[in-house]
């Protein structure tokens, strides 16, 4: 921002900045409406939606997939992610499920998108094929109004 370089990104700043900032976008955005897009674009890294991995699992050879789980934490960390939900318990009162799930949190939708494409997750994906299973979506965040 403004031609600086950026530093390595800090989530627990990251995190406390973006509240912040989305606390104060209500006064910002009627600004933006007076003073234009300038305003905005300072803002619009901070108000990004979220980026999320949903990922379903059958696992074939468990200690096959502990190098899997293991290299992949090079490539998350990378991005940013941080897991919401990875394995536990759950119910499935519809549709079909597997028998592992994760929820991958990025800090933004194309970090996400970026994670799944880059060559390092490529070559750790690569440890997880013959192993298992697996459907995964990239779906962006909702920041939008909520139910009442």
């Amino acid at each position: 921002m403004f031609g600086m370089s950026k530093a390595a990104p800090n989530p627990s700043i990251e995190r406390t900045s973006q509240s912040l900032l989305r606390s104060l976008w209500p006064a910002a955005h009627a600004n933006v409406r007076r003073h234009g897009h300038v305003f905005a674009s300072v803002f619009s890294e901070y108000l990004m939606a979220k980026g999320y991995w949903i990922v379903r699992v059958d696992i074939a050879d468990p200690e096959r997939y502990k190098a899997y789980t293991t290299a992949n934490a090079r490539p998350l960390a990378k991005y940013g992610a941080r897991f919401l939900v990875r394995a536990g318990k759950f119910e499935n009162p519809e549709g079909a499920s597997r028998a592992r799930n994760a929820v991958i949190e990025f800090p933004t939708y194309q970090a996400a998108v970026d994670c799944w494409h880059s060559p390092e997750y490529q070559e750790v994906l690569e440890l997880r094929l013959p192993v298992s299973t697996a459907d995964l979506i990239i779906i962006e965040g909702y920041e939008g109004q909520q139910p009442a």
